[in-house]
């Protein structure tokens, strides 16, 4: 399952929606998605020669939910702090105690004077392996770069070069009816989990991302503002009424091209974009259907 382009399969990339399942609280400590951590990908090479390490249990909160907060390798019953060094341990201090069974996992200390970063998208793969079409957008602007399942099977984190200002953020999104957050991490101190559960062995080095940054807060804030638009009653701007497709699906469609029997002019109707004669009503249509076409001739 970890050894091809798992996200890539047809039956994966086609998906666009999803049954919600009904959240159960347990005392049953949740099955742990991830590798070898002995053997983790080439990728991660750079990580592991920083001596910027903890391990993580799984813990229950007095809601029911389960977390995975940083302990020390050295002394698993003692929370590590990301701020404080003496509490971080090197790589095989931290594999040392998982594999003793003092810790369910591994977690790497990005600091704010660390070149990388990291974006985690939750709640957006199921136990079939599908990924939701909006982590899909993500995954594809950082597809030359290390990505692996989290720890709970049901995220992904993306992790990369990245020399831009500090940025910790979170977008807490409906989507398609579910709940889902994208977090992004840059310049920044925060313990993040290893599993190295990657979903293309062949990507052996971390490339730059923060061109995947700029579009990421670009792609949160204009779904928020979503959150807050009123549909105009006149026949200028946004209408999705009748919309077949989300905007996560419209942006899929741009990038793989429309399915067959699907015309180009259904699918920037379901954009939330009217046409009046042979022109469309504004400038953003008009370049809505001038990439559709593009696509639709290659």
């Amino acid at each position: 399952m970890g050894g091809d382009l798992e996200w890539c399969r047809p039956g994966n990339r086609r998906r666009l929606h999803r049954r919600c399942c009904a959240v159960t609280h347990s005392e049953t400590k949740p099955n742990t998605c991830q590798r070898n951590l002995e053997k983790l990908p080439v990728a991660l090479a750079t990580l592991i020669q920083r001596p910027q390490w903890c391990v993580w249990h799984w813990t229950q909160k007095p809601d029911g939910k389960w977390q995975k907060p940083p302990y020390m390798a050295t002394q698993p019953d003692r929370h590590a702090s990301t701020n404080d060094p003496n509490t971080w341990a090197d790589y095989p201090a931290a594999l040392a105690a998982v594999q003793a069974g003092h810790a369910d996992g591994i977690s790497y200390i990005l600091t704010e004077d660390d070149p990388f970063g990291a974006i985690d998208l939750d709640h957006c793969r199921d136990k079939l392996c599908s990924i939701d079409v909006w982590a899909q957008n993500f995954m594809q602007q950082a597809v030359a770069t290390y990505q692996e399942v989290t720890p709970s099977g049901e995220g992904i984190r993306i992790w990369g070069l990245a020399e831009g200002n500090p940025i910790h953020n979170k977008f807490s999104l409906e989507i398609d009816g579910k709940k889902i957050a994208a977090e992004l991490f840059r310049r920044t101190n925060k313990a993040l989990t290893i599993t190295g559960y990657t979903l293309n062995p062949r990507i052996c080095e971390f490339t730059h991302i923060d061109k995947v940054f700029s579009w990421a807060i670009v792609w949160g804030e204009r779904r928020k503002a979503q959150i807050k638009v009123v549909t105009p009653t006149s026949g200028n701007g946004f209408d999705s009424s009748g919309c077949r497709f989300s905007i996560d699906q419209i942006e899929q469609i741009v990038r793989e091209g429309p399915p067959r029997l699907i015309g180009i002019d259904t699918i920037a109707s379901c954009a939330g974009y009217s046409r009046a004669g042979d022109e469309y009503d504004n400038a953003v249509g008009q370049a809505v259907m001038n990439v559709l076409k593009a696509v639709a001739q290659r």
